[in-house]
Formats: structure tokens, sequence, C-alpha cells
């Protein structure tokens, strides 16, 4: 089954599923997008015990765009390039709680991320996705006529 996000559309999980399939993260556009600055470059299985520490300790956009830039670079240094993608994760956090920006100007929102949002927020059907664990969940959708 799947999990209703802002847009109505239902998220189905793959038999594979990815982070973005989680509970905690599907359906939930913000942590969407924290999840793919961390996966990005990184193994999502690696990344998750990371994403789970953050969450319980800044739940909501605005607790998060409120941190301290060092504060998140601490949990998720495990992961690297810790200082970049915390700065990231704050100043994306606090533009999204803000509202009104574009999810393609957020900082940290790369192509890995916009092809996500596209995908598990908008339920878009015409994404090619450069990355492969989203490529082959596109794949599956098609196949499975689950779009």
């Amino acid at each position: 089954m799947g999990e209703e996000v802002g847009s109505g559309w239902s998220v189905p999980l793959s038999p594979e599923p990815l982070v973005q399939e989680r509970p905690g993260v599907r359906g939930e556009p913000w942590r969407l997008l924290v999840v793919c600055i961390l996966c990005n470059k990184t193994r999502g299985a690696s990344a998750w015990p990371v994403v789970s520490a953050l969450f319980d300790r800044w739940p909501t956009p605005a607790a998060m765009g409120s941190a301290g830039p060092e504060d998140v670079a601490t949990i998720i240094r495990p992961l690297g390039l810790h200082r970049r993608r915390a700065s990231y994760i704050v100043a994306m956090s606090s533009r999204f709680a803000e509202g009104g920006c574009p999810v393609e100007d957020l900082p940290g929102v790369g192509r890995y991320a916009l092809d996500a949002w596209a995908i598990f927020v908008e339920g878009r059907t015409d994404v090619e996705p450069a990355d492969g664990h989203l490529n082959r969940y596109v794949d599956w959708r098609k196949a499975t006529g689950t779009w």
C-alpha cells in the first residue's frame, strides 16, 4: 500500500524499497529533500541511521532550519561532506519552512533531489532519472502499471 502525499497521489511501495519509500519519509516532501541531500553519493542503507537521528532531533523544517550547522554536521559526519551537507540541509529547511520557494531553487537541491521530487511528490510519469536506483523504481512502476 502507498501513502498519500500533499497532492493526493499515493506512493506505492516497490519490492526493494528505497529510502524515499520508508515510513517517516514517504509522503513527507521536506524529509524527502533532506534524504536526497544525504543520499547523494552515499548508499541509502548507510544514510538511514543518520537520517533517523536527524529527524528525531529536528522533526520539522522550521526546527531544522533554526539548527546550528555545526550541530547538524556532528550528526552527519559519518557520511562524509558533513560541513557542506549540513549547511545545505539547514538553509534548505529554513527556506522550505518559509514557503513560496520553488523546489529547484532550494539550497542543496540538485538533479537527484529534483528527480525524486518529481517521482515521489508530484507522481510524474515523464521522469528519466540519472540515478540507477530511481531509474529502477520508475521502470518497476511502468512495468507494473502502477502509474
